[in-house]
């Protein structure tokens, strides 16, 4: 038996949460399943109506991430199940998907990240390009909603300009001087 305890400072930080996770667009009735359930959800056992049949899997490597890693294996092995993985290699989740998208690392996009262990911010500007036809998760999003014909303008805005209305919680001086200590003059557009 294992124990422990986990804190994950996220909710700390003063961003402006609605701008990123936009429950807005979660339609009523919409169903979520948390991830330490996917190996059962994938099976049936959670009594979901209609099954799972398709799954996008992103900034996570469920088969090794997970619990319950016989169930979710066993999950993504069943012939009705369509998966999308996007990530840097072949992960052990990836070896069973449908479609691999390849990502970028962290040092081939421009992201504003949150911390798992400290109450910063974290200004990531990209330092090379990314190689073949890797994208960020964020351009990922913005193509697959224009396949999906949604036309949200947010689906329009760069990188930056996502990170801005993150940062709209802050105040005016601290988001000046979070972007100015970090090189910038300003906050990009």
């Amino acid at each position: 038996m294992a124990g422990g305890i986990y804190q994950a400072p996220l909710w700390e930080f003063p961003v402006n949460f609605g701008a990123i996770c936009r429950p807005d667009w979660i339609k009523p009735g919409t169903r979520v399943v948390n991830l330490l359930k996917l190996g059962e959800a994938l099976l049936g056992e959670t009594k979901l109506d209609p099954p799972i049949n398709s799954l996008m899997v992103y900034n996570t490597n469920p088969v090794t991430q997970a619990m319950d890693v016989d169930k979710i294996v066993k999950g993504l092995q069943r012939q009705d199940l369509f998966t999308v993985v996007a990530d840097h290699f072949i992960s052990d989740t990836a070896a069973y998907a449908d479609i691999v998208l390849p990502a970028t690392m962290a040092a081939e996009h421009d992201d504003l990240m949150f911390s798992w262990g400290h109450f910063y911010l974290t200004l990531n500007q990209k330092a090379i390009e990314p190689p073949g036809e890797a994208c960020s998760n964020a351009e990922i999003f913005r193509r697959l909603a224009k396949t999906m014909g949604l036309t949200d303008p947010e689906f329009l805005k760069s990188t930056w300009s996502w990170s801005k209305a993150q940062l709209i919680g802050l105040h005016r001086k601290c988001r000046a001087s979070a972007w100015t200590s970090c090189g910038r003059k300003a906050m990009p557009s």
